[in-house]
């Protein structure tokens, strides 16, 4: 059983001059509520304005107009692509692998005031509709969605009368670590993004090995010249532990205890469906709480968004999940 803290990077951004004299520092202030930028941020959203002829068609270079992003967990890559979304003309494409990493970008999005759109399976008609609308009528600068749901013909006629500016790809290893295997549709972002005429495409990952930026370079980028920009993936503020058990149900309820004094949110990653429902009853009569949940692709829409809610504001709750739920925010965590 190992486990893992990630902290809150929001103030661990330095300190600039009060009226920044750039467009992007200014951005980043006035929307995002950010006082400056990291080295890495800056020349990544700088790439991306550029390839999309932001600042001039002219001085439009073509080595950037594809990138692959590898940057540490926590260090600002979902700014790297909102930012210059706030300032195009055009749509910003996002593709996650999840549904609660869509529902949680679009949480962060509506914070700051910014519009988007979901496009995932099993909206209903009505929704669809209304999606479609706000497209059409440019009430939408983000579109959320999965590689699944580009895939089907009368959607992809959609989205080419539409003017998209940039795709991104969210946790690109997805394609090498999941898309050879049970993600087959990820395969196809690169043929799919062709199809819409995208010409400036961005994949993010937090770590990815050189097979894996292979496997991206082929299947989303089609063998095209790519921009590689790699940080160092190591986070002193991550810690992992392997704790030695007899009882991995004693040992969890031990640490989860508030007397063992663990920072509140927790989310417990487990194995299987069947491990993440009985973890989380068992939990709640071990420690004689109610506010703990469970969390699986098995569960309806409905109910995954009640729970997805619940987490994102609980400030005591402990999450028993799946690998479907991802790790879109900060919080203690633990593995089974």
């Amino acid at each position: 059983m190992g486990t893992q803290k990630s902290s809150d990077t929001a103030n661990n951004y330095p300190e600039t001059l009060p009226d920044p004299p750039d467009i992007i520092s200014r951005t980043a202030r006035d929307t995002f509520g950010i006082p400056g930028l990291f080295p890495f941020q800056r020349l990544v959203i700088s790439n991306i304005l550029e390839g999309c002829g932001f600042f001039g068609k002219h001085i439009q270079m073509e080595s950037f107009r594809n990138q692959i992003v590898i940057l540490p967990t926590g260090s600002g890559k979902s700014l790297c692509f909102s930012l210059p979304g706030v300032l195009l003309d055009s749509i910003t494409l996002i593709i996650f692998p999840l549904l609660s990493l869509i529902s949680d970008q679009a949480r962060r999005l509506q914070d700051a005031e910014i519009s988007n759109g979901k496009l995932v399976g099993g909206q209903s008609k009505e929704e669809r509709t209304v999606f479609w609308e706000q497209l059409a009528a440019g009430k939408i600068s983000f579109l959320l969605t999965n590689p699944e749901s580009l895939q089907k013909e009368s959607v992809l006629k959609r989205l080419k009368e539409l003017t998209i500016g940039h795709a991104v790809i969210d946790k690109a290893h997805i394609v090498s670590e999941r898309g050879l295997t049970f993600r087959p549709s990820y395969l196809e972002i690169g043929k799919i993004l062709n199809k819409l005429d995208i010409g400036q495409i961005t994949a993010f990952t937090a770590t990815a090995a050189r097979t894996t930026i292979d496997h991206i370079k082929t299947h989303v980028f089609c063998g095209n010249p790519v921009h590689l920009i790699q940080g160092n993936p190591d986070r002193p503020n991550i810690t992992y532990r392997i704790i030695p058990t007899l009882s991995k149900m004693h040992d969890l309820s031990m640490l989860t205890n508030y007397a063992s004094g663990m920072v509140r949110p927790i989310i417990i990653f487990c194995g299987t469906r069947k491990r993440a429902v009985h973890t989380a009853i068992r939990l709640r009569l071990r420690l004689q709480e109610d506010q703990i949940f469970y969390y699986h692709a098995g569960l309806s829409k409905d109910e995954r968004k009640v729970v997805e809610d619940w987490f994102f504001t609980s400030e005591n709750g402990i999450l028993c999940a799946t690998s479907a739920y991802g790790l879109p925010v900060d919080l203690n965590m633990y593995i089974l």
